[in-house]
């Protein structure tokens, strides 16, 4: 593994304008409810860091979902459970390691422990889109759960995470800003071979067509529609997305349109017109058939009943953590 000093590491910062004059860029993009907003920059403005202290004896059941998460375990230990994960179950403080989005897993706290957890949907920005490409190309065998350390420059970002999340800092610039900073930290301190494994489940062979379908499964209510968004005859679509996903296009559609609502019934200041265009639908009638189907009500009523249809507790914080003693959901 290469690691680099702090003069090294400030001197990659001030190397990297160009990425963070993109990620200036940005923020300041407005997202507009409309059928032609940016559907992954929304997805992408989901990304944030978490703070916890979790009490021993606590159960984190993390299910499949929309989110991947990264794990820093700072302090404590947590013991892993799941059919992927072999013989590197238990993970103590100094390590950090990934859970992709369709990974079911338990994790047991040992002891109390303090993790920094990033969750996020996508990890295709305009700076990162060359870089993961390489990674992707460069995959080889088969998956393998990994573990890395935490070096000093990454401990040096947590350190700065947690001050800043536990004094009450935590908008969408911190996020953004914060998590470009763990992409150059990652990118110059740790080897490639390290970082394809760590990575191995959330990049892609063809990481411009995974792009295109994150943004383009929200406007899509059937593989036909889907595959009409995506450019492509329904046989190609279905083959190239049973090699990148892994699985069935259809059933896929289907739980991501709902998981996608789910995610946007979360905004305070959602309405129906706006959850209607964000998630595809042209008419009211058919969006309100699709709510009867799917949900079981309107969407009239799920907006103002969102604690019913939001997805379980996925995070509490540190004294809720503490207090909290036994088991809940890690998800969206």
């Amino acid at each position: 593994m290469q690691y680099i000093n702090r003069k090294s590491f400030q001197d990659s910062i001030h190397q990297q304008t160009d990425a963070m004059n993109v990620i200036d860029q940005i923020f300041e993009e407005k997202e507009e409810d409309s059928m032609v907003m940016n559907s992954l920059g929304s997805l992408n403005n989901k990304t944030k860091f978490m703070d916890s202290t979790f009490a021993s004896g606590c159960v984190l059941d993390k299910k499949s979902g929309t989110f991947n998460y990264m794990f820093f375990v700072r302090s404590g230990s947590l013991h892993l459970k799941a059919p992927f994960i072999k013989n590197k179950n238990e993970i103590g403080p100094g390590n950090f390691f990934i859970l992709s989005c369709d990974q079911e897993c338990t994790i047991t706290v040992s002891q109390e422990t303090h993790v920094v957890i990033l969750k996020f949907i996508s990890i295709v920005f305009g700076y990162s889109v060359s870089f993961f490409q390489e990674l992707a190309e460069e995959k080889t065998g088969t998956y393998e759960f990994t573990i890395l350390p935490i070096n000093n420059n990454l401990n040096d970002l947590l350190s700065l995470v947690s001050n800043f999340l536990n004094k009450g800092f935590g908008n969408d610039h911190f996020h953004k800003y914060t998590n470009g900073l763990l992409h150059v930290i990652l990118r110059n301190s740790y080897s490639k071979e390290d970082l394809i494994k760590i990575y191995y489940n959330i990049v892609g062979k063809k990481i411009d067509f995974r792009n295109k379908v994150l943004q383009s499964y929200p406007k899509a209510h059937s593989v036909k529609e889907f595959a009409e968004l995506m450019g492509m005859s329904r046989s190609a679509f279905v083959k190239s997305f049973t090699d990148e996903f892994g699985t069935n296009a259809k059933s896929w559609l289907a739980q991501k349109k709902k998981e996608f609502i789910r995610l946007n019934l979360s905004d305070p200041n959602i309405t129906v017109k706006s959850l209607m265009f964000r998630c595809g639908f042209d008419t009211p009638s058919n969006f309100t058939r699709y709510f009867q189907q799917n949900f079981k009500c309107t969407p009239s009523y799920a907006i103002k009943n969102k604690d019913k249809f939001t997805s379980p507790v996925y995070y509490l914080k540190n004294t809720e953590a503490k207090n909290m003693g036994k088991k809940f959901i890690l998800d969206i």
